[in-house]
């Protein structure tokens, strides 16, 4: 793999072995993304939340538990227990039994079903966006932790052509070609250099720390990752298919839409329940009154046992009270829904829109650097060197080509690293994982 297709690999995530393969120690950056996903709290409290969603969503198709009665009456002592002892059901002229089924209006137990569903859908967005965002920040610490560095490793090139340049004025003021002061002047620029590393190892160690906090690692810990590359290759974007895959994956979006098909289904259970319930009763009536089990002592026929079946309905008499602030709570509900969704979605498309611009500002500065900038300042710096030796130019001059090729490393660094960033920002507004 080519430092060309480095960056290409960790955006698009179309490489067939992680860039740490080559160097077997180092932690890829895939690898530190699964890492940190794998133990990270905040998407396990979200996968908790979101199954407990989808338990609480199944709980509603479940039946109502019925109730069971057992009674006696008629009792031939009237409640004088002492005679026969307490509890005697002997004396009972008939004892019933019966079982109590209540379910609610058809219709009722499906739709809050499928409003809790929805609810669990929405988590489970979350739970995926949530994904997105801990790989972005992993990304990001990785790519600031791979600049400075790369940061580091300039400064050491920045000395070896600061060695070169007091080499340089050090020929010419040992022929008397120059004063001490460009010599004094040599020797500060490498000390400043010097000074400038103390800076870059903070960097460094800052960068490191937010990357193994992240990785549940001790801050200090040693920790090799794959280099910044040289150069990148540009991905072509097409804005319309961005829009279509926000529309589409958008994960806040997803959550949000979520959101709102359960307030509106709330809102049409919350009319429901208006809707009378009912429930369904089984009785059976045993008699001990030898007036029913004796055919000679009553006219009727004898019977010693009867049963009976039930239909009772529930109606919502104070809905004045109850049903209709349910009713008007449900209504605000689903108005917030549906006003969160239409700010996400003004959110989510200024927010593509602003990825797009910084992706193309920030490709158009890095052809500038990678076609432009980079090559001259390097030759500058070399056209210097030869005509300092040369007395064609004075000292400021050359050292003013060294810090040019310094500064323009380093900003061509940075924006690499911004680059990698806002192309993740940009996956995570399509719900991609880039």
């Amino acid at each position: 793999m080519t430092n060309l297709s480095w960056l290409r690999a960790i955006l698009v995530a179309l490489v067939l072995a992680p860039w740490g393969s080559i160097r077997g120690d180092s932690l890829s950056l895939a690898q530190a993304v699964r890492d940190v996903q794998e133990m990270n709290p905040d998407i396990h409290a979200l996968q908790e939340q979101a199954e407990s969603a989808h338990q609480r969503a199944l709980q509603a198709l479940s039946p109502s538990d019925p109730s069971v009665s057992l009674s006696s009456n008629d009792l031939n002592y009237l409640f004088d227990w002492g005679k026969q002892g307490p509890g005697d059901w002997s004396n009972a002229g008939s004892i019933v039994a019966s079982v109590n089924q209540p379910f609610s209006f058809p219709g009722k137990a499906i739709l809050s079903f499928s409003a809790g569903q929805d609810q669990a859908d929405a988590l489970s967005a979350q739970v995926k966006s949530m994904e997105l965002q801990v790989s972005g920040n992993v990304k990001n610490a990785y790519y600031q932790l791979a600049v400075s560095l790369k940061n580091l490793d300039l400064n050491s090139e920045q000395e070896e052509i600061y060695d070169q340049i007091v080499a340089v004025v050090k020929r010419r003021y040992e022929a008397g070609s120059v004063t001490q002061v460009d010599l004094a002047n040599a020797q500060m620029a490498v000390a400043m250099n010097d000074s400038a590393r103390a800076d870059l190892v903070l960097a460094e160690r800052n960068a490191r720390a937010q990357l193994n906090i992240l990785l549940g690692r001790p801050q200090a810990a040693p920790l090799e990752i794959d280099p910044l590359p040289e150069h990148v290759s540009f991905l072509d974007i097409d804005r319309n298919e961005a829009l279509e895959k926000l529309e589409q994956r958008n994960l806040q979006l997803l959550s949000a839409r979520s959101q709102e098909r359960a307030a509106s289904k709330n809102y049409a259970l919350a009319w429901m329940s208006l809707l009378p319930d009912y429930q369904i009763s089984v009785a059976s009536n045993t008699y001990n009154e030898p007036s029913f089990a004796d055919a000679s002592a009553s006219p009727v026929s004898p019977i010693d046992r009867s049963y009976s079946v039930s239909l009772a309905f529930n109606f919502p008499v104070w809905f004045l009270f109850n049903e209709t602030r349910g009713i008007a709570a449900s209504a605000h509900d689903r108005a917030a829904a549906q006003d969160s969704l239409r700010s996400e979605e003004m959110q989510n498309k200024t927010a593509l829109e602003s990825a797009l611009a910084t992706l193309d500002n920030l490709k158009s500065k890095l052809g500038i650097y990678q076609d432009q900038l980079l090559p001259l300042s390097e030759l500058a710096l070399k056209m210097a060197l030869i005509n300092y030796g040369t007395a064609k130019i004075g000292f400021q001059d050359l050292a003013a080509a060294a810090t040019a090729l310094w500064s323009t490393r380093s900003t061509y660094n940075s924006l690499l690293a911004s680059y990698a960033s806002a192309y993740t920002n940009f996956g995570q507004l399509i719900g991609e994982d880039l």
